[in-house]
């Protein structure tokens, strides 16, 4: 009789250490995933940045945005929203060109009879309107950096490094535990 019941016991224990396992290794997997997702997300690798000593960049897109600079100089959001209206009919205007000729771009490739050259040609006047469209937000950026004093602008970048060290160590603004700068 105690035989009987070790082996029922035995394919129990079994079934529990396969759940065990399998539920332990996906949240390895899990683990995996979200590192990799933050490293390409955060490293300077993937995009410019700009960073601590410690060599974690952050995007300068990010540190220079009119949102994030309305974050560290709560004072200044009304001149910077002003900056950001002064360029939004041009805005706009940029966005949806830049958004035709991405259009155009998808319109030659999808062609029964592929021509490279007006290929070419579209894909050069999408690059033309990224560029042009980036050249207009980077004068709102110079704009709105332009109504910040010294040390607002110091606080601006500070937020951006403690921001980013918090997300991508899972912290709260410090890096590896560590002093702020």
């Amino acid at each position: 009789m105690s035989n009987a019941n070790e082996l029922q016991r035995t394919p129990r224990a079994a079934n529990v250490a396969l759940i065990v396992s399998v539920c332990l290794n996906l949240i390895l997997v899990g683990l995996i995933v979200t590192a990799v997702v933050r490293v390409m997300a955060f490293h300077p690798m993937f995009g410019p940045g700009i960073g601590p000593p410690d060599g974690h960049g952050v995007p300068i897109q990010r540190v220079l945005a009119p949102h994030a600079m309305i974050m560290a100089a709560p004072g200044e959001r009304d001149r910077i929203h002003a900056v950001i209206q002064a360029h939004r009919e041009q805005i706009t205007k940029l966005r949806s060109d830049a958004l035709n000729a991405r259009r155009e771009v998808m319109r030659q490739f999808t062609q029964p009879n592929f021509d490279k050259a007006a290929f070419d040609a579209a894909l050069a006047r999408m690059h033309a309107a990224d560029i042009a469209l980036e050249a207009e937000v980077l004068k709102i950026v110079s704009d709105s950096a332009a109504t910040l004093t010294p040390d607002e602008r110091r606080s601006v970048a500070a937020q951006a490094r403690e921001d980013h060290a918090g997300r991508f160590w899972g912290g709260h603004g410090r890096a590896h535990g560590g002093e702020g700068d």
